[in-house]
Formats: structure tokens, sequence, C-alpha cells
């Protein structure tokens, strides 16, 4: 019998269309959305999606130096409107990379302690 992990694994570590799972599964279509109901499988996925977000958050920190120079080249080059256009993009994403920290990071806790506030 098909199980949950089998799914997670095929989920995150192959392109397979939704036939091509449940043939490689051998189940009916009525399992695998049994399967996709299952707690323990969201639990993983978040868990999953929530280790890529932090990977890619890293990635752009250690990236952070390598563009923070290429900026200053721009700055003293003889193209000050395209360095202008650069500083912009990157303060733009610096900002949008700042809304979302304080949205998952402060927002639910917030909401999480208001009286009458569901209890996780």
């Amino acid at each position: 019998m098909a199980t949950w992990q089998e799914l997670y694994v095929m989920l995150l570590e192959e392109q397979m269309t939704p036939h091509e799972i449940i043939a490689r599964l051998n189940v009916r279509p009525s399992r695998l959305r049994e399967l996709l109901a299952s707690r323990r499988l969201a639990s993983r996925l978040r868990l999953a999606e929530s280790l890529a977000e932090e990977r890619r958050g890293h990635a752009v920190a250690h990236e952070a130096g390598s563009a923070a120079n290429k900026l200053g080249e721009l700055i003293g080059s003889d193209r000050p409107e395209t360095a202008r256009k650069a500083c912009l993009d990157v303060l733009e994403a610096a900002e949008e990379v700042r809304r979302r920290r304080v949205q998952q990071e402060w927002f639910p806790r917030w909401m999480s302690d208001a009286p009458g506030a569901p209890r996780r």
C-alpha cells in the first residue's frame, strides 16, 4: 500500500504528472486524494518549503557582497542612469524581502497572541 512518505519523495524529487504518480504508486485517484489530505504530508511539505525559503535567504545574503561591489562599479562608471536604475532595483528587492520577513515573523505571532485567536 502506498504511503504519504512515498508520495512526498515523488512530489519533491521528481517531475511527474498526477497520472504518472497514480501509476507508479499503483493506487486509485481516491487513494491519492487521501494521501494528499494527510496531515503528516502537509506538515512535511511545510517544513520543506520553510527550509527552501531559508536556503534562498542565505543565498541572497551570500551574494549581497558581490552585488554591492558591482553596484559600486556602476556608480563610478560613465553611465549614471544605469547605476540609478540598478540601485533602485536593489532597494525595491530589499524592501520586498523585509516586508515578507515582517509578515512571516511578527504578524502570525501577534495574531496568535490576540484574544479569541485560534490556537495552533
